[in-house]
């Protein structure tokens, strides 16, 4: 980690940042996985394109 300025009290809040971040990105990731893991196999067999006319 580089800090930019001299204060290394921020140092603490570019952690919590980070790993807020990263649990964004994780639960974004449950969420894409899930819906693929749906919509796919519905494309697959016609049923998608039949849901969204």
């Amino acid at each position: 980690m580089t800090l930019v300025r001299g204060d290394i009290e921020v140092l603490g809040d570019a952690v919590r940042l980070a790993r807020r971040t990263l649990g964004t990105i994780r639960a974004d990731l449950v969420w894409v996985f899930g819906y693929n893991a749906v919509t796919v196999p519905l494309a697959m067999v016609g049923l998608l394109n039949w849901l969204f006319k």
